[in-house]
């Protein structure tokens, strides 16, 4: 009961902690638990902040952490902010050994910790912090989280200790190895020697630290770092402070430990914490709880000065484009063996700029390539050194000219004729702008071009090569560029064999199309055709129509005649002939029609006329051909028509008799023969006489694999041959639908779009769907057949 009560309780103040997140604090007096300070660019160079804490753990490394910004806190006041706690030494190295499976707490004072590079393995909370809103790992003892990666704000809820010490714990110890530790425990008892109280005890040997050696980045341990610290070199950081605090402390039975972390301004305003901020420290175990101790001088060693300066830097730069930055850090001892450097961009050296990336220091040097961004002008290249907990920070600041590169495009083949209005785009910045055209090496004109960049003119040249240049000179860190090319220039002709074509029926014309009076191909509607090669026409109305010639990417419009032929058609009633007159696209003609040379008008393609036999000539028109009949009367014998009434009759009964007439029972006629394994596929037959499907007599028939069946119908007199399709899935057909829909160079999208039987499709042969029904296939047939 007691835990599920524990499992509430923090749900509910992740709840709260998203609630407080969405809400605007600025009106109230609750603003301090949320964060309002300015955003930060994470440097892209600096993976977690395990690494700027530079191997506080291992005494003998060098542990110069850079100052780049690592998290935002605020909420809370106090000095330190934790991350890992140690209690095991060996080989001048600290490890922890604790366990993370601790149940989380609740309740206490809430801060917020906004990670501007990810914490990995641990993250930075306050002592007595009991509760985070992530995912994490807590030791209750140390009062640490042990994470995989956060990257996200969280908040933290603390329960202040006010702790006041009496005498010292009797667990808590840690386990220290070190070879001299019996003269460190002689000097220790000197030290504490006639201490009035435990308290005083550990304050003795903390001022002991902090009054006889000195803080100093000159360490070169010998042997164990803590052993050289406290009777060699005397000099050494933080961490070697700490470590020969908590030893001294074991070394006479005190609970100690060292903790790594941060040191931090003691307020709740919002604070941006840094890199060279990293610090350790130590806590000694009394009876009421673990007391911090910081045996390390406040009067720190003085940063080392550096001088930073950039030996190598493009002078010219090209915006979009990548360019160079090489350059070194110094000090008065030589080279800055690590460290992090900010480049800018920046017109003036007091505003912001544009930052480019940091660049990490190896052996006093540094070396990135950036993308210039895209700013013209003149600008200051601003190498930051951001120093470190060792080295103070410097600048460097070398001049720049950052260029526009333009762009310029034209229209314009390698044959043109002459005439040809050439089109181009400048895009640029400095706009409008002059774009001078040169022919031959010699000036031909000066164009202005419009607001957007665009410009037009004709080139009008005689026939032969000529070379092009289209230049644009440049202008306020704008670089030129230009255009240069051979063109022929030339004239196009074209010519047909036949300006006159039928309506209605195909024509064969010849088209030659020369260039320089050189024969070229040509295309219609698509297809490219030689000189002199035989074109098909078929127009479907009379009148002009143009012929689009593309030649050489050039459209060259012919004008075509189309006329239609004239049929006469007649018929005798009595002593008179009735006749029609129409053209062969079936639409009647009026005009004037002559018979016998005498003139009849026509109405709507009819005319009567007194007589039964003759000459019918209509004279046509501009679109229609002239025509002439002779009109005679025929009369056959009745035997003769007998002849063919009896062979009809008899083919009919033939047919009538022999006949085999196979439908497939489906829901539409033209649906495809396509069933699913195991379906039953029914048919209907007709036949006077004994038929057989695959010699056996049945309506139907089932196939239990997946394949194609020919299905073979016969009476003796007739065989008839169906194929059928059965597929172990619906999704079969579905393909097989599209497959004789689209060709081998259209997708199904292409040809149909975005439609609910695409989908269906795309499904099936690329997302692996199974399960379709005859239902799913005639509703993809459907859609389909109604298709325009």
């Amino acid at each position: 009961m007691e835990r599920a009560l524990i499992v509430l309780a923090i749900l509910g103040v992740i709840l709260l902690v998203n609630f407080v997140e969405k809400v605007d604090f600025s009106r109230t007096k609750l603003e301090g638990i949320v964060w309002s300070g300015e955003n930060i660019e994470r440097p892209a160079s600096v993976s977690n902040a395990s690494l700027v804490q530079s191997n506080f753990n291992n005494l003998s490394s060098n542990s110069n952490p850079p100052k780049v910004p690592i998290y935002f806190v605020e909420g809370y006041n106090a000095s330190y902010m934790r991350t890992a706690v140690y209690n095991v030494y060996r080989n001048g190295v600290w490890y922890e050994k604790h366990s993370y499976n601790d149940y989380q707490g609740f309740g206490g004072k809430i801060y917020k910790v906004t990670p501007i590079v990810p914490f990995e393995g641990h993250i930075p909370v306050y002592k007595g912090t009991v509760m985070v809103t992530i995912k994490s790992g807590y030791n209750a003892s140390s009062s640490t989280f042990q994470v995989s990666k956060v990257d996200r704000s969280y908040y933290g809820f603390v329960k202040a200790e006010n702790i006041k010490p009496t005498v010292f714990a009797k667990d808590g110890h840690s386990t220290v190895e070190v070879p001299c530790l019996d003269r460190i425990r002689k000097l220790t008892l000197r030290i504490v020697e006639n201490a009035s109280s435990d308290y005083e005890k550990v304050k003795r040997i903390e001022e002991y630290l902090k009054k006889n050696y000195r803080y100093s980045f000159d360490y070169s341990p010998k042997g164990d770092p803590i052993c050289w610290f406290l009777f060699e070199g005397k000099r050494g950081i933080c961490k070697h402070f700490a470590s020969a605090f908590v030893v001294m402390c074991e070394s006479i039975g005190i609970p100690a430990r060292v903790v790594v972390g941060y040191r931090v301004k003691p307020t709740e305003e919002n604070q941006t914490v840094f890199g060279d901020q990293a610090h350790m420290w130590a806590e000694v175990k009394f009876k009421e709880g673990w007391v911090e101790f910081d045996p390390t001088p406040l009067n720190l060693a003085k940063k080392i000065p550096t001088h930073v300066e950039v030996t190598k830097v493009d002078g010219k730069i090209v915006e979009g484009e990548n360019f160079s930055v090489e350059g070194v850090v110094k000090c008065e001892n030589g080279s800055v063996e690590d460290g992090f450097v900010e480049v800018y961009l920046k017109r003036t050296k007091s505003e912001k700029g544009i930052l480019l990336g940091l660049v990490k220091v190896v052996n006093g040097k540094f070396k990135a390539v950036f993308k210039a961004p895209n700013v013209t002008g003149r600008y200051y290249v601003v190498a930051h050194f951001v120093g470190s907990l060792k080295y103070g920070e410097s600048w460097s600041d070398p001049i720049v000219e950052i260029f526009e590169k333009p762009d310029l495009t034209v229209k314009l083949p390698d044959k043109v004729p002459r005439g040809y209005v050439v089109e181009g785009e400048l895009r640029c910045r400095d706009l409008p702008a002059d774009v001078n055209v040169y022919v031959d090496g010699k000036p031909y004109r000066v164009l202005k071009t419009d607001e957007k960049g665009n410009f037009k003119f004709e080139l009008d040249l005689p026939c032969g090569l000529h070379e092009i240049e289209i230049l644009y000179k440049g202008g306020n860190y704008t670089l030129p560029v230009e255009i240069k090319k051979e063109v022929e220039v030339g004239n196009i002709d074209v010519f047909v064999s036949n300006y006159t074509v039928i309506a209605g029926r195909d024509n064969e014309i010849e088209v030659c199309a020369f260039f320089n009076e050189k024969p070229v191909n040509f295309s219609v509607n698509g297809r490219t055709y030689r000189c002199n090669e035989t074109l098909m026409i078929k127009p479907d109305r009379i009148g002009f129509i143009n012929l689009s010639i593309d030649v050489l990417g050039f459209k060259e419009n012919v004008t075509l005649k189309s006329v239609a032929k004239t049929i006469i058609e007649y018929r005798f009633v009595g002593n008179k002939t009735v006749i029609l007159v129409r053209d062969n696209l079936g639409n009647p003609l009026n005009g004037t029609l002559y018979v016998n040379g005498k003139p009849y008008e026509l109405k709507n393609g009819y005319v009567e006329v007194p007589c039964d036999r003759g000459v019918a000539f209509y004279p046509g028109d501009e679109f229609h051909l002239p025509s002439e009949v002779k009109l005679k009367r025929t009369e056959l014998p009745m035997y003769l028509l007998a002849i063919p009434t009896f062979a009809f009759v008899g083919y009919v009964a033939y047919r009538v008799y022999c006949r085999l007439d196979v439908r497939f029972l489906k829901e539409f006629e033209d649906l495809p023969n396509i069933w699913r394994v195991g379906e039953a596929v029914r048919f209907e037959v007709r036949s006077f006489r004994e038929w057989k499907v695959n010699g056996v007599k049945t309506n139907k028939l089932t196939f239990d694999k997946a394949g194609d069946y020919d299905l073979v119908f016969e009476n003796g007199k007739v065989r008839k041959i169906f194929r059928v399709k059965i597929v172990e899935d619906y999704g079969d057909a579905i393909a097989e639908i599209f497959k004789e829909v689209c060709d081998d160079f259209k997708t199904v999208r292409e040809v149909f779009g975005d439609r609910r039987c695409v989908r269906i499709f795309e499904d099936y042969v690329y997302g692996g769907r199974r399960g379709y029904t005859r239902e799913d296939f005639i509703r993809v047939f459907k859609e389909l057949k109604s298709s325009p």
